[in-house]
């Protein structure tokens, strides 16, 4: 049996009456020319049945056309709405997602981190690195987004700020008069603290104190275990008390 050879550039390029250069420049998006020479490579891409080779396009610009992603735990939902959103949005750029867990532990995320920048143009990065590890990050030499970190000077990043954010939702709770609040967090947070300190201090302004529970992973499975001995006395759930998470 043989194989029927694979179409090259310079066959595309001698179907559509154009030069190599500008088949490569039209296929890597690095040049722009007149709609009927445009048409006319992409009629002939299409009847050659031809596919651009991305690894050797790699090589030869020195960029993947993939972007990493960097998140704490893909069997959390909250993450889950992230990954979605990264592929719809590296897809409509014409990019491939990779990405890797890291399990919501610190101990191998920065070696994670630094393999998988080897083989991306850039990172998205949600995770539990200390604020010291962004200097690394950005020696990394690649485009760094950080998700979840909120106002840290000189860093591009998306994020919510969580002591706003509890002090809303506690004024909330207060003015449908709920008398008890409690609050499921997860100490290894980054934004906890914030979120107890907003909701706390909308809790005091309401004569009301805010009882905690902590869980030992970020999860939902984990929230209905929470830890022994880390209840406030007046935690324990009754019908009539809302909880926030």
């Amino acid at each position: 049996m043989i194989n029927k050879r694979l179409p090259t550039l310079r066959d595309v390029a001698a179907a559509a009456n154009v030069s190599t250069a500008t088949v490569s420049k039209y296929c890597s998006g690095s040049g722009r020319f007149s709609p009927a020479v445009e048409a006319s490579i992409q009629a002939a891409i299409e009847q050659l049945g031809y596919r651009t080779n991305h690894m050797a396009r790699s090589i030869a610009t020195g960029r993947s056309g993939a972007v990493g992603l960097v998140v704490l735990d893909l069997g959390n939902p909250h993450f889950t709405g992230i990954v979605k959103g990264a592929s719809r949005a590296a897809q409509a750029g014409d990019y491939s997602l990779a990405f890797v867990d890291t399990s919501e532990s610190q101990a191998p995320e920065r070696h994670l981190v630094e393999t998988l920048s080897r083989r991306v143009d850039g990172l998205v990065v949600s995770s539990r690195l200390a604020d010291e590890s962004i200097e690394w990050l950005n020696a990394l030499g690649k485009p760094v987004v950080f998700f979840g970190r909120y106002g840290h000077e000189g860093v591009h990043s998306v994020g919510a700020d969580g002591y706003q954010a509890g002090l809303m939702i506690g004024r909330h709770l207060m003015s449908l008069q709920h008398r008890r609040v409690t609050y499921v967090g997860f100490p290894g947070s980054r934004w906890n603290a914030e979120r107890i300190r907003g909701l706390g201090e909308a809790l005091a302004e309401a004569g009301r104190t805010l009882d905690m529970l902590d869980v030992d992973a970020p999860s939902p499975r984990r929230a209905k275990r929470p830890r022994p001995g880390c209840c406030t006395a007046a935690c324990a759930p009754t019908p009539s008390s809302p909880t926030t998470t």
